[in-house]
């Protein structure tokens, strides 16, 4: 049996159970069920592994006396590779399907990503820069450590760096240890000029990642001009700006809508009680120009997402950005604005 037979055969609330066996409600569970929901419709393609498992004791500290199951060959994979491969049950096995089930989901998925929010999130760990305002970032940042270092090698090393589209850079230890002493003799006044780059640093970066979203916005989104150029204002002013998706994978087994309504009513429940409360929610409805949203699509997804939040002051701000792909399917992108600067 390969594994996208066995996930099918267990229903997505089962396998939650099986993740949280104490668990009372299923509203943070909305990215697992996306991901789910691809696991079982994706077209397999088999790379001769096989999914095994290994089991091992609870930790000393554990407070829970249930052995551990870790699924193999499935973190880090290609999600088409894993539901097309083999699934070996392990030797006098004790673990119901839901929990093997659960093992494969929870590994595969990198603990409830999907394919935009791992991107995102890999995106945020590398800092990788968009705009001007990330490379001029990346350059204060050289900059500032190059104020420190004389030798002839590094400084060239560190200077290679500054075409990279990373806000990171690297150095060897040799490296990292003369930068630290150095800094270890510095007086007031540079430990001061050193405190007011850190903040332009970190300035140019929240700029960057701003001026960005707008960017992907701007050439799809559709918006009279005067509004536009406020949200740029209400992006560009705020104190925070939280961003986080919902997608729909019906795959033409049910209806988009109905679908939408499901994950957001029962598996992203959370989502309305997000604290602290945002000043200003957008909600930008991503769609195909070929398969657009009809009237009472339309009427029913703004009805639906109203009333989702109904308890926040003032109501979300739907906007719509359409896209050139062939896809029936209904990305929502939330953009959550907390106070201005």
């Amino acid at each position: 049996m390969i594994v996208q037979q066995f996930l099918r055969a267990i229903p997505f609330d089962e396998i939650v159970k099986g993740l949280y066996p104490d668990l009372k409600s299923l509203g943070h569970f909305g990215l697992y069920k996306e991901a789910y929901d691809q696991l079982c419709n994706i077209v397999p393609e088999s790379d001769g592994r096989q999914v095994t498992f290994d089991i091992s004791e609870p930790a000393p500290w554990s407070k829970s006396d249930r052995k551990i199951i870790t699924a193999n060959d499935v973190e880090g994979q290609r999600w088409e590779n894993i539901v097309g491969n083999e699934l070996i049950k392990p030797d006098g096995n004790e673990f119901t399907d839901t929990e093997l089930a659960a093992a494969i989901l929870w590994g595969s998925t990198f603990y409830g990503f999907t394919q935009i929010t791992s991107k995102n999130y890999i995106d945020d760990i590398l800092k990788t820069s968009y705009t001007d305002f990330g490379r001029r970032a990346k350059y204060l940042m050289v900059k500032r450590e190059m104020m420190y270092l004389y030798n002839k090698e590094d400084r060239e090393k560190l200077k290679q760096q500054l075409k990279e589209p990373k806000l990171t850079y690297y150095m060897t230890a040799q490296a990292w240890h003369r930068l630290g002493k150095r800094k270890a003799h510095r007086n007031r006044s540079k430990r001061k000029r050193d405190w007011r780059i850190h903040n332009r640093i970190e300035c140019l970066k929240k700029l960057d990642k701003r001026h960005n979203l707008i960017n992907k916005l701007k050439p799809v989104i559709d918006m009279a001009k005067p509004d536009f150029n406020q949200l740029c204002l209400d992006i560009y002013h705020a104190d925070a700006i939280t961003e986080y998706w919902r997608e729909t994978f019906c795959y033409h087994n049910m209806p988009r809508m109905q679908y939408l309504e499901e994950l957001m009513a029962t598996y992203s429940n959370a989502l309305k009680n997000r604290t602290p409360i945002p000043s200003k929610l957008l909600i930008v409805v991503h769609i195909s120009m070929h398969h657009p949203l009809s009237l009472s699509e339309k009427g029913r997804l703004e009805l639906f997402l109203n009333d989702f939040y109904i308890c926040l002051k003032p109501s979300p701000k739907i906007l719509y950005a359409y896209n050139n792909t062939d896809s029936h399917e209904i990305q929502l992108q939330f953009i959550e604005i907390r106070g201005k600067a």
